[in-house]
This record gives structure tokens, sequence and C-alpha cells, in this order.
């Protein structure tokens, strides 16, 4: 066998290279590895996951790691990124690139030091996952928390975009109604199952539309005093599960953006994070309705670089304001 064929990474169809596959596929300190992490990769007490709700909506932690694992991470292990051969899912299932994750973690030591192996196998994907799999981000509670804070205009907030939870939980920690769009049903079941979890810590108003922002609904309309959200980056991330396709990104950006216009009262903002790729669709389009006041540079939680600076990349949020011409 050729030495590249040697470092040959097989699955689903699919196939990557790399040098760190070596070593017996079966031996007993890997196969203990892998049914470890198959067995507690999504395991939680649902005791923890209520106390860290309530820790949240009740006071400034910001630790949603019990939370996502217990609602959210396993539809999150099943996205896949236009970059990379394969989700999280197929990874765990897969004893061939289950090796080359073990071999990875186990040369670079000082990044995953098997103090906690769960930690680790997540931190795979957060730090090295480029080109085999990585995990869908999530936005920081705290940067959530700063926003909402700052640009609440009438206790109306509607996400056109759920993502997992973050903004509907910080919604209810600032006592502001929380109003959802999104296309993926199952993750409407888990955002429901959380809300009702959240309502044992805090009361608070909600409602999630199982439908994309691109589809106008009356119930919105002229009632939210801020829109704000992280949409989706078109092709960069690809919800197996949730039957969300762009045939034309352009068009989902206009349709939407045209939404935000009926539902927006005035004086009102709408505020988007956006990857510097897609910036320009959605800032072209909110100006056609919208006067942009500025941009702020916030951390995003997810870190991508193997290297010795593991600093949170920055990303712009576009802030605009709906105001007619007698408020200048």
């Amino acid at each position: 066998m050729s030495k590249i064929e040697s470092n040959k990474i097989e699955a689903f169809g699919k196939c990557r290279y790399s040098k760190f596959m070596y070593g017996d596929l079966y031996d007993d300190d890997f196969i203990k590895w892998v049914d470890y992490i198959r067995n507690n990769i999504l395991k939680v007490d649902y005791k923890i996951v209520i106390n860290d709700i309530n820790n949240i909506v009740n006071g400034e932690l910001y630790n949603k790691k019990n939370i996502n694992k217990f609602y959210f991470d396993q539809i999150r292990f099943e996205t896949y990124f236009n970059t990379d051969k394969f989700n999280i899912d197929e990874c765990i299932s897969s004893l061939e690139i289950m090796r080359y994750i073990y071999n990875w973690c186990n040369h670079f030591i000082k990044c995953y030091p098997k103090k906690d192996l769960i930690s680790d196998f997540y931190n795979f994907f957060r730090l090295s996952g480029i080109r085999t799999a990585r995990l869908a981000g999530d936005y920081g509670c705290k940067n959530i928390d700063y926003i909402l804070k700052k640009y609440n205009y009438n206790g109306i907030y509607y996400d056109p975009s759920a993502g997992w939870g973050s903004r509907m939980i910080i919604a209810a920690k600032n006592n502001i109604e929380y109003i959802t769009t999104d296309p993926n049903n199952r993750l409407i079941r888990k955002l429901n199952m959380l809300a009702e979890d959240i309502n044992r810590s805090k009361s608070f108003n909600y409602k999630l539309i199982n439908s994309g922002s691109e589809v106008y609904n009356e119930y919105i309309n002229n009632k939210v005093g801020l829109i704000f959200t992280s949409p989706p980056y078109d092709n960069l991330e690809m919800y197996n599960n949730g039957l969300l396709t762009f045939d034309d990104y352009s068009k989902f950006v206009d349709d939407s953006v045209d939404n935000f216009s009926k539902y927006i009262v005035n004086n009102g903002f709408i505020i988007i994070n956006i990857d510097d790729r897609n910036y320009n669709k959605w800032f072209n389009s909110l100006s056609r309705y919208f006067n942009f006041i500025c941009n702020e540079s916030i951390s995003f939680n997810v870190i991508r670089n193997r290297k010795t600076n593991y600093k949170p990349k920055k990303e712009r949020i576009m802030v605009f304001r709906n105001m007619t011409k007698n408020d200048f």
C-alpha cells in the first residue's frame, strides 16, 4: 500500500487524506476511547440543565454548554459545512474518522490533555475540524445580552432565524417578548422544549413559527421594536434535517428584508450579524428600507485556529433604524 493510500480516511462515500492515520484500528485503548465518546457525548443531567437555565435567566452567568447538549447538539452534529468532508454525526459513526481524531488529539497533547475526553472531543471540532467537520456556531449569550439591553425598543423582539436558543433565553432574561421563525421543524420542537423549561425559572412570552423569514407572517406585522439575528449563511452551513436550501440566496435576503419592513415599528432597530462573504447582500437590501446607523464588532465564540494564538474572532453587526423623514 502506498503512503498516500495508507493516509486515506474513507467513509460515507467520501474521503480525505491525513498523515494522522496510523495504528491498529481496533487496539484496546482506541476502542475504549471510542466507546466512551459515543456513550457520553450528549449525556447530561437534566437537573443541571434546569439549574443552568435558571442561572442565565436570573443572573449574570452565560454558560450554555449543558443546555446545548441536552436540546440542540444532536441537530448541530448533523449540520454540514461546505468546506468540510463530513459532519460530526458521521465522524462519531466511523471508526476510521475516529482513529484520525484520536491520533490528532494524542499528537497535540497540549491542546487536548485528556483531563476531560468529552471536552477534548468538542474542542477538536472547534479548533481543528476544518476540512473534516465542525460544530455549528452558537452566538455568545453575553453579546446577545449587550445587544438586547442596548437596542430593545418596545419590549417585543423578532428573531428571523432561531439558531440554538441563545437569543430566546436572553430575551427571557431581559423580560422581552420573543418571536422567531425557523423552517427546521426538529429545531422548533427542541426550542419549544427549552421555552417550557425556561418558564419553570422565569415566565416570559414567546411565539415560535415554523417557517422561513422569507415567508410573510401577518402575526408579526407592525409589531416588533427590534429585529436581530445571525441569518443563514447561504450554503456555508447545510442543515440536512431542516430542508433549508437556497436556489437564490439574494432573493431570500430581499424577501426577508421586505418582510422586516412590514414587521418593524417606526424607530425600531434592525440588527444583522453576517460573515463578510454575504455582508454586501444584506447591507444593500437593508439600506433600501432602513437608515444605517453603525457597525459594531463583537467577539464570536467559535475559535478556528490551531496555532498558539487562540483568540475569538471578531464579527461585525450592522445596526439600522426604521426612521421616517420627520425623524431627522
